[in-house]
């Protein structure tokens, strides 16, 4: 996006365009779905939480989510501010320097303790910023217009992304289960990078990514909401869960195409 806008407005506006429509109209289906079809220990809400979550913005106002899969929404935006200021700084043609200083205080953060650090992880996003670092070497890959420094990046987020992981020390039954798992994605996007996968041109897959945002915004509450009332008629997972996911693709279908 960033290669084709002029200036950082148009680029704020094109993002603003892309998320805000649909998440206030998928927000505005959620609450009406609550309201109709609650279901225990979520909701209502207040006002005020209500105006929070409409800025996207709720979970570093620490508000509760209308939906807890909006979590993610605050993270995204945090990383088009901070490459909007690389863009109005111009610095985008730096862009491996400006990733590898990103990553270095990314590690930084794990080893030592400094004034203001909470705020400093939570505005730089230090802890998904190896995820979007890897992101932006594997578009320089798939452009062709990586260096040897790209590959190397991607190396180091991998590792740091671990670190990350570990030292969170975020409970699995197996310790090794979070090594294979980051092991096999970054394997499957390095193999997409240099392989063109006819399984992605697939008509299915396409309609899936072409409704993925709305359909991300909509299975998890609405779903839930469903399903509650589904299980006082059938125990049977597959009814209750097939409904569901045709309702909500449907609801996201509608959404992302009117």
């Amino acid at each position: 996006t960033l290669e084709k806008v002029a200036s950082v407005r148009e680029f704020a506006l094109a993002r603003f365009f892309r998320l805000y429509p649909v998440y206030w109209i998928c927000m505005f289906l959620t609450l009406t779905f609550l309201y109709f079809l609650p279901f225990p220990n979520w909701g209502p809400f207040s006002i005020v939480v209500i105006l929070k979550n409409l800025t996207m913005l709720q979970g570093f106002m620490r508000t509760n989510h209308i939906d807890q899969v909006y979590w993610s929404l605050c993270i995204e935006v945090a990383f088009y501010a901070i490459m909007g200021f690389v863009f109005y700084f111009k610095k985008m043609r730096q862009i491996e320097w400006v990733c590898f200083i990103w990553l270095i205080l990314s590690l930084v953060v794990i080893y030592f303790d400094f004034p203001l650090k909470k705020y400093i992880v939570v505005s730089l996003i230090l802890k998904y910023a190896p995820l979007f670092i890897s992101g932006i070497m594997f578009y320089k890959i798939k452009n062709g217009i990586a260096t040897v420094w790209n590959h190397l990046l991607i190396v180091a987020c991998f590792v740091v992304f671990l670190l990350i992981i570990y030292t969170d020390k975020i409970q699995y039954d197996l310790d090794f289960i979070p090594f294979i798992l980051i092991l096999v994605v970054y394997a499957i996007f390095y193999y997409l990078m240099y392989h063109s996968s006819k399984i992605l041109r697939n008509p299915i897959l396409l309609f899936l990514g072409s409704i993925s945002y709305p359909l991300y915004l909509l299975h998890n509450v609405i779903g839930y909401s469903i399903i509650t009332r589904l299980r006082l008629y059938t125990d049977n997972i597959y009814i209750y869960t097939g409904i569901t996911t045709i309702i909500t693709m449907s609801l996201a279908y509608l959404v992302s195409k009117y």
